[in-house]
């Protein structure tokens, strides 16, 4: 979704269900399982007036409507705590040979971790350039 699109309840749903078909298809275990689940604990929350969304969990708001005013917030916090071009202080990265089970995600982790510029035992960080060492799986 391009930045100036604006996201909807209905955008969700759609997601949701197109994430839902992929599933049902390639992965009918998984879609077994998270096809028909109610979430009891957490709610996301899209607001038809404000361009922002939040979770509740147990109707507690954790971004007080806020959540991606929230990350935008830590980006550039961590930005402003990690100097361009300096060493970036991270978790040594795992091996690759650890991530062999048939799967895009094992895959994509996989050339990810073979790519990395510092794979030596004397692991001192990510230089800071014009990209970051992360990969999230939602």
């Amino acid at each position: 979704m391009r930045p100036d699109q604006q996201e909807t309840a209905e955008t969700f749903v759609r997601r949701k269900a197109k994430n839902l078909e992929f599933f049902k298809r390639r992965f009918p275990a998984i879609y077994k399982h998270y096809g028909n689940l109610l979430m009891k604990r957490v709610e996301l929350v899209v607001s038809p007036v404000e361009s922002d969304v939040d979770l509740h969990v147990e109707g507690k708001s954790l971004y007080q409507g806020k959540a991606k005013a929230t990350g935008l917030r830590e980006a550039e916090m961590f930005l402003a705590d990690n100097e361009p071009y300096q060493y970036l202080k991270t978790f040594r990265p795992p091996s690759a040979d650890g991530y062999t089970y048939p799967r895009l995600s094992s895959w994509s982790v996989r050339r990810c971790l073979e790519a990395l510029p510092d794979r030596t035992e004397n692991f001192v960080g990510y230089p800071m350039g014009n990209f970051f060492p992360l990969v999230v799986w939602l």
